[in-house]
């Protein structure tokens, strides 16, 4: 359990990064049970991906979505 949840961990501090963030943003007071499943599994399925070019992919998707919410 420690492994899964050390991989876990690394998991969501290299998707901060990438998205230039802190991972306490993923958890906030605000967030729902349902919230917090997407997170979990959106972090599930980034963490399979092993090719680094479909992991840059799935980031500038996020960052786009990111950027189209803030601008509208």
């Amino acid at each position: 359990m420690s492994h899964d949840h050390s991989r876990s961990t690394r998991t969501q501090q290299c998707i901060a990064d990438a998205l230039g963030t802190g991972v306490e943003n993923f958890f906030t007071e605000r967030s729902e049970p349902q919230d917090l499943h997407e997170v979990v599994e959106l972090l599930a399925a980034f963490d399979q991906i092993v090719d680094p070019s479909d992991r840059k992919a799935c980031i500038d998707f996020v960052q786009s979505v990111l950027k189209r919410q803030r601008t509208a």
